[in-house]
């Protein structure tokens, strides 16, 4: 198994090669700031496969996991452990899941979100509007 994961210098990122880490999977690591710097942003659409290369994109959206970078926020809600989310994370890989929201009170949330007209979402969030983000 070849498993290529940004971010991989703490973390999620961190806990996901601790968890990919074993005899016959080659792991290609990519520190989160050259990430950043190589992407250019958090948001990315990624083709879900490249037909006959072997190569699938997963698009994890982990929401609040207690790590380092979320030590920082006063009360995040939904918050996951970081052993869980990696459990959740790489069993919905292994299911060849395209897209996996965790945890599932976030899924239910960003369905609700996906649904509403942008005025709403920008009412209910109104930090997005100040940061750009939606």
């Amino acid at each position: 198994m070849r498993v290529f994961i940004t971010g991989a210098s703490s973390g999620i990122g961190a806990g996901l090669a601790r968890h990919y880490r074993q005899p016959g999977t080659t792991l290609g690591l990519l520190a989160r700031l050259m990430a950043i710097s190589a992407i250019g942003v958090a948001n990315v659409s990624l083709p879900l496969s490249l037909p006959g290369s072997g190569v699938h994109a997963r698009s994890i959206c982990p929401g609040h996991v207690r790590t380092p970078m979320t030590s920082e926020l006063r009360s995040p809600p939904f918050v996951s452990q970081l052993d869980d989310a990696v459990r959740l994370m790489t069993r919905a890989m292994a299911a060849k899941r395209a897209r996996y929201v965790l945890p599932w009170q976030m899924n239910v949330v960003e369905h609700v979100l996906r649904g509403a007209p942008a005025r709403v979402v920008l009412e209910l969030v109104p930090a997005s509007r100040s940061r750009g983000t939606l």
